[in-house]
């Protein structure tokens, strides 16, 4: 069936953590972490939500199903779109520039818009192991402010998607066998339609 909701978090938080300041290549963020529920709004907005800045957090933001059709072989499974967000938070931005651009005050930091390509590079295009829907990969969908306290907090949600077969019931099929059909396209002598005396290049079986 491929990879579940679980196995895509897994894999989604992995690369994440691979932007920490501390990986074998260092990225920009402090602290990589799980956001659990809707997300915030600019009123519920704290410094005390995100741990360390600059953070990033994976939120899981629903699903929406559909069906996707092989018109090639007739297959049709459930697909599940799975609506991802990450959250970046960063701490403490003087103004303007320093939560576009970043700079040293209070402290060293990169600013918002780095921050947001370092996961966009860090995600769109990921593969998971266990596998997504007819091959597919984590897709970068667009980022927008989820909120500003100036002077102590500036947090933006990046929005990516991923598409998956949706697990189904399992029911036993009872239909019954279909056996071989033989058939007689010999059309010149319609007294005996027996393959055995017709021309063999006008007989047909199924496999």
């Amino acid at each position: 069936m491929g990879a579940n909701l679980d196995d895509i978090d897994n894999a989604m938080l992995s690369a994440l953590q691979g932007l920490l300041k501390s990986a074998p290549s260092p990225g920009p963020f402090a602290f990589v972490g799980r956001w659990a529920g809707q997300l915030p709004r600019e009123d519920q907005i704290s410094s005390e939500s995100f741990g360390a800045s600059p953070a990033a957090l994976l939120a899981a933001a629903g699903e929406s199903g559909g069906a996707d059709a092989n018109f090639l072989d007739g297959d049709r499974e459930d697909k599940g779109i799975v609506n991802w967000t990450v959250i970046i938070a960063l701490q403490d931005p003087r103004g303007a520039k320093q939560v576009t651009k970043g700079g040293a005050i209070p402290i060293t930091q990169p600013g918002m818009l780095t921050l947001i390509d370092t996961v966009i590079s860090g995600l769109n295009g990921l593969i998971v192991p266990e596998g997504l829907i007819r091959n597919e990969r984590v897709r970068y969908v667009g980022w927008q402010w989820l909120g500003i306290i100036p002077g102590r907090i500036a947090v933006v949600g990046v929005r990516f998607t991923s598409t998956r077969f949706v697990p189904m019931l399992d029911v036993e099929d009872n239909l019954p066998a279909l056996n071989r059909i033989t058939g007689n396209l010999h059309l010149k002598d319609q007294s005996d339609p027996t393959p055995a005396n017709a021309d063999p290049i006008d007989v047909f079986k199924s496999p």
